[in-house]
């Protein structure tokens, strides 16, 4: 069973690089990214585009771990 995290500012450098890294790892489920209010998802987000979002109450719902670095 995967640990299921969201990361908190998806777009920043460090964000971008915790999404890649958990995504590519089978103990961690990304089941969100956050954005601020005037950022949209990238459009190569692949597999995890459907995860963006600027509400994080509704991804804390299905999270384990929040992750705001």
């Amino acid at each position: 069973m995967s640990l299921k995290i969201v990361i908190a500012g998806g777009l920043g450098r460090m964000g971008q690089t915790l999404t890649e890294l958990a995504g590519s790892d089978s103990a961690f489920s990304v089941v969100g990214i956050t954005l601020a209010e005037e950022e949209v998802a990238p459009s190569g987000a692949g597999l995890l585009a459907s995860n963006y979002t600027h509400d994080l109450d509704e991804v804390l719902a299905n999270a384990q771990v929040l992750i705001d670095f």
